[in-house]
């Protein structure tokens, strides 16, 4: 089992991508492109996927870095969480006049996940990644969505604003240094805002980044939304409460046309010098 992990290590390496989050006014927002750049024995070549994933209920976690060694911590999280949920229930059952917590609080969640990103930095000097971490309010008193950005060697520190991972960040540093608005932007407008970002950096035309790209009979980035007041996603759940959702296609389809509507006029802009600098003197 070691020796298999260790051959995929070696592999897989992830690092081309583009992760965004943002801490909105109404919750948290993750975007993420599609496009993995995977080098192997046969060299490189590309896959697609999802780069945003969710373990535990309102707990999503979207990566930059090395592939296998990401998958590698969410089967150590997962396994985490399964056991202290198992020990919880058998110690409730022992002592039935305790009150029933079954499973780990979000501060000894975030804990674990420190130990096991210094655990693997040490381990995996050549597969490190880093991590956004979106956590819903419905795990703190003040019911208010959180984000935090997990280094590879175990810190963290809490994302107040909007926050990117990956080799395309900084070409998205502009867009969002521009648009972004503190303590007004909603989580509609930030995957907006991400959608046209992606959609930029991997245009055909110019390509910025050839890591960062989406699937084409798939064109839409991955969006999901852990709002505050987690009725938001009732119209993405037949009316039901939800922790964390993602837009609706008629949505996705009003981002990729507002995006291409944008990517069209930018890429009609004429070259500030005009005509006459080619000209001979």
């Amino acid at each position: 089992m070691c020796e298999n992990t260790e051959i995929r290590l070696q592999q897989f390496d992830l690092a081309m991508t583009l992760i965004l989050g943002a801490k909105c006014v109404d919750g948290v927002v993750m975007v993420g492109d599609r496009k993995f750049s995977v080098t192997d024995v046969h060299g490189t070549h590309y896959i697609y996927g999802d780069k945003i994933l969710g373990e535990l209920n309102g707990v999503l976690t979207g990566f930059s870095g090395d592939l296998g060694a990401f998958q590698v911590f969410t089967r150590t999280l997962k396994i985490y969480v399964s056991v202290k949920r198992e020990e919880d229930i058998k110690r409730v059952m022992a002592e039935p006049l305790r009150a029933p917590i079954i499973g780990p609080t979000i501060d000894q969640v975030m804990l674990k996940i420190s130990q096991i990103q210094k655990q693997f930095h040490d381990k995996y000097s050549k597969n490190r990644y880093n991590v956004l971490i979106g956590i819903s309010g419905s795990y703190f008193p003040d019911r208010i969505s959180v984000l935090y950005h997990f280094y590879s060697d175990g810190r963290s520190i809490p994302i107040t604003e909007s926050k990117t991972i990956g080799s395309g960040s900084q070409y998205a540093s502009y867009f969002l240094k521009r648009y972004w608005r503190s303590n007004q932007t909603t989580m509609l407008q930030f995957a907006q805002l991400c959608d046209f970002i992606i959609r930029y950096v991997s245009h055909t035309r110019v390509t910025l980044d050839s890591g960062v790209g989406l699937r084409d009979e798939q064109s839409y980035p991955q969006i999901l939304f852990i709002p505050n007041n987690p009725n938001f996603c009732g119209i993405y759940n037949n009316e039901q409460p939800k922790l964390d959702c993602s837009p609706t296609q008629p949505q996705l389809d009003e981002f990729r046309q507002n995006s291409e509507n944008m990517l069209d006029t930018l890429h009609q802009i004429p070259a500030p010098w005009g005509p006459t600098v080619n000209r001979a003197v």
